[in-house]
C-alpha cells in the first residue's frame, strides 16, 4: 500500500529548499556586492582595528579626532572608517578614514568631482604647530584645506613643498629625513598632537592600507625633535 500524504514531509522539503536558496543568495552577495566590505573587515580584524561601514557611520558614527574636521574648511561626510579597538598595541590611536568634502576652499580651489579624501591619523608625542609637506606635482591635496594664519615661504624640494604656521618648523621638516620617506603621491600634515597622512591618490583597499600604515610607522620614527 502506497504511503499517505505527509504534511510534515512537505514542510521539511520546503524548509530545506528555502534554506538552500538563502545560503546561495548570501554567498552570491558576499562574492559580489559585499566583497570589498568583507575584505576591509578582515584586514581590520587582523590589525586589531574596528571597521565602521558607510551605513554605520550614518547611524552611529564613532568619535573621531578633532583634527579631522579642523583640516577642512567645511563640514565633511565621513565614509568608511577604521579606529583602534584597543588602547595598547602597535596600532593604538590609529584612525583611517575616507571622507567626502562638501565645498571647495575659500580661496576657490577647484577639485575634481566626485572626490574622496583618504586619511590616516596617528597621535604624536610632541605638539607641533601646523606644518605640512604637500606633493609638488599633485593637482590637489588635503594640505590645501589648511587654515594657516601665517604661511612660511614655500621650501621646495624635488617632490614636496613645505608650508606651515612657523617658518622655523617648516624649514626643520623640509631639511629632515621625512621627505625621503614619504612617497611623492602622498601628503603629510603635523597638526598639534597628530600626524595625518593624505593618500587620496591611492586606492582604499587592504594592500594600499597596509602600505600606508607601514609608511606612517617610518614617518613617526623619522620626525625631527622640536627645539
Amino acid at each position: 500500500m502506497a504511503p499517505g500524504f505527509s504534511i510534515f514531509a512537505l514542510l521539511t522539503l520546503v524548509t530545506i529548499e528555502v534554506a538552500s536558496v538563502w545560503v546561495y543568495l548570501v554567498l552570491v552577495e558576499r562574492s559580489t556586492t559585499q566583497r570589498r566590505t568583507i575584505a576591509l573587515t578582515d584586514w581590520a580584524s587582523d590589525r586589531r582595528l574596528q571597521f565602521h561601514s558607510e551605513r554605520e557611520m550614518l547611524r552611529r558614527p564613532p568619535e573621531l579626532p578633532a583634527v579631522v574636521m579642523q583640516l577642512l574648511q567645511s563640514d565633511a561626510v565621513p565614509g568608511i572608517v577604521f579606529t583602534s579597538a584597543r588602547a595598547g598595541g602597535p596600532n593604538a590611536g590609529v584612525t583611517i578614514l575616507q571622507m567626502h568634502p562638501i565645498r571647495v576652499t575659500e580661496a576657490g580651489t577647484k577639485f575634481p568631482a566626485p572626490i574622496r579624501w583618504n586619511l590616516l591619523i596617528r597621535p604624536l608625542t610632541q605638539k607641533w604647530p601646523i606644518t605640512a609637506l604637500r606633493p609638488a606635482a599633485g593637482a590637489w591635496s588635503i594640505v590645501d584645506f589648511l587654515r594657516l594664519t601665517v604661511f612660511a615661504s614655500p621650501l621646495s624640494t624635488a617632490r614636496f613643498v613645505a608650508v606651515g604656521e612657523s617658518a622655523a618648523t617648516a624649514r626643520l621638516l623640509a631639511a629632515g629625513p621625512v621627505k625621503s620617506q614619504l612617497p611623492p603621491d602622498c601628503g603629510m600634515v603635523l597638526h598639534g598632537s597628530y600626524l595625518v597622512v593624505d593618500f587620496s591618490g591611492r586606492a582604499f583597499d587592504p594592500l594600499e592600507l597596509s602600505r600606508v600604515l607601514e609608511i606612517s610607522d617610518v614617518l613617526l620614527g623619522s620626525l625631527p625633535q622640536l627645539p
